[in-house]
């Protein structure tokens, strides 16, 4: 649900790379939601900021996307 009057706000973005997910209590793999050239929306604070080769990325968790949008 997206409401009319959020005061905060959102970016989109593109995922450029996605890790192979976390590991649970058990040992168990738990696939991440995204992959490469899918667009989520983030929120606009949050993410780890990396420089690579004069370009900079976002690094974000998958409980930190809001949605998918594609």
């Amino acid at each position: 649900i997206l409401l009319q009057n959020q005061e905060e706000k959102q970016v989109v973005g593109k995922v450029i790379e996605a890790g192979p997910g976390q590991t649970d209590q058990k040992g168990n793999v738990i696939p991440t939601l995204v992959k490469p050239g899918d667009v989520v929306l983030l929120p606009d604070y949050g993410g780890q900021k990396v420089k690579l080769a004069d370009q900079e990325y976002y690094i974000y968790r998958d409980s930190d996307i809001i949605g998918i949008l594609n």
